[in-house]
């Protein structure tokens, strides 16, 4: 089991593991449980797994060379633009790269930027990250597993060896801010 803990005295730990190569390709165990929200309201999030890393350009890649704008099934939430819903066709329109071609809008050409493979992808909005996370058979977090899985315990621990240099992304799994769980890269790599 990979992962980074902060002793605190007057609160016991519960670590499940899990064998060796039993979980899902390049994914962590999340053990969920209670998260205190704003307002005092708490919530229980069931246990999940969480992907290691951020998703890289090449691995995106592979949606937009696998017909991934092209294919209906992949987009299963309803768009919306400045508060009104738009169609599919409508909104595969706005998710273009520079040069007008489906992809993040970063890209050039329907590709990434030489020597970027293993750079987490950027330029991407919520409806797309959605439709790749179908097409890779998962789901994104949402904002309470990012909470529980980031940890706030050690969150400035993570702080401290993340991507806050101010010379852009670098390439995934190259810092060494880890989650309690063994997620990189919680406080961020690609400005999103």
């Amino acid at each position: 089991v990979e992962g980074a803990f902060t002793p605190i005295l007057s609160r016991a730990f519960q670590i499940t593991l899990t064998a060796r190569q039993t979980g899902p390709n390049g994914m962590v165990h999340a053990p969920g449980g209670p998260l205190q929200l704003p307002g005092g309201l708490q919530v229980r999030v069931p246990e999940y797994w969480l992907d290691k890393y951020e998703v890289t350009n090449k691995e995106f890649k592979a949606f937009v060379d696998g017909g991934g704008y092209e294919k209906r099934d992949y987009w299963k939430q309803p768009f919306v633009k400045e508060g009104k819903p738009i169609s599919w066709e409508q909104a595969m329109a706005e998710f273009r790269d520079t040069t007008g071609r489906p992809g993040p809008s970063t890209w050039l050409l329907g590709n990434y930027p030489d020597g970027q493979a293993g750079f987490p992808v950027g330029g991407v909005s919520w409806y797309e990250a959605a439709a790749y996370a179908e097409f890779a058979g998962k789901n994104l977090p949402t904002a309470h597993h990012w909470r529980l899985a980031a940890g706030y315990t050690v969150y400035s621990e993570i702080l401290g060896m993340s991507n806050f240099g101010g010379k852009g992304p670098a390439p995934v799994g190259s810092f060494q801010g880890i989650g309690p769980y063994g997620t990189y890269d919680m406080a961020g790599n690609v400005k999103e």
